[in-house]
């Protein structure tokens, strides 16, 4: 979860096969381990206002 008192938080959300190089213009990176618990995982809002559907396949993931 993420947020900001007021306004948006930019998100992009990329599937490589391999690890990225790291973009050192971010002030933070976190990398995190993450295994879908069914086929049908979204990224939502907050107020369930908009969501997108990420496809992704039950398996293990790295997070950044």
């Amino acid at each position: 979860m993420t947020g900001l008192h007021i306004g948006g938080v930019g998100f992009t959300a990329e599937l490589h096969d391999s690890r990225p190089v790291l973009d050192e213009t971010w002030e933070e990176i976190v990398e995190v381990p993450f295994r879908p618990v069914s086929e049908e995982t979204k990224l939502r809002q907050w107020n369930w206002k908009k969501w997108w559907e990420l496809g992704l396949e039950v398996r293990d993931y790295r997070v950044r």
